[in-house]
């Protein structure tokens, strides 16, 4: 009767390893698959933030060439991951979804920048990178731990870039946010 007992527990216990391992594994993944688009992301908030603030005439150019730039490779990295996962996902699918993300993403930030006034690029700037890291942070909770520290890491930059380096917060960001969307894509692409 107790070796019964002991099987059972050790049955137990053999799926909770399964069921962890297959967690890290999902994780993995996933990292290997946002890893290319955080470091893509990270580009151009340097290249975007750092343009702003050196030109701040040419500021929307540089955002939204920035932004369609990065929308792209987000759908293109986004469709070759599912290529390699086997979702049988095609490339306009793909596409279109990307479309729709960015378009729920474009009239969400909108609809909080005039619930809550935002009136200037510095407003806005920061207004986004909160809403990116408090995405990340949220996404960690169910697509692995890495995505929490990036979140993380961008909300405290933007913070402190907010308290402590308003009147460079453009370059600010650039380097400090940008940094870690490009360091946090290269730990997540080479785990």
């Amino acid at each position: 009767m107790n070796s019964n007992r002991d099987a059972a527990l050790d049955a137990k216990r053999a799926l909770k390893d399964i069921e962890a391992a297959q967690g890290r594994t999902n994780a993995f993944a996933f990292y290997d698959s946002a890893g290319p688009i955080v470091f893509v992301w990270g580009v151009i908030w340097l290249l975007a933030n750092t343009l702003t603030y050196f030109k701040p005439q040419a500021a929307d150019m540089a955002w939204l060439t920035g932004i369609a730039a990065g929308a792209g490779f987000s759908m293109f990295f986004g469709w070759l991951a599912g290529r390699r996962n086997n979702s049988g996902s095609s490339l306009p699918k793909s596409l279109l979804a990307g479309l729709a993300i960015a378009g729920t993403i474009l009239i969400g930030l909108n609809a909080i920048g005039l619930a809550v006034g935002v009136s200037t690029q510095q407003q806005a700037n920061g207004l986004i990178s909160i809403a990116v890291a408090t995405a990340y942070i949220l996404m960690g909770f169910s697509r692995g731990a890495r995505m929490m520290v990036l979140g993380v890491a961008v909300g405290a930059a933007t913070v402190a870039g907010w308290l402590w380096m308003r009147d460079w917060f453009e370059l600010w960001m650039g380097f400090v946010g940008g940094g870690a969307l490009i360091l946090g894509g290269v730990w997540l692409w080479r785990t």
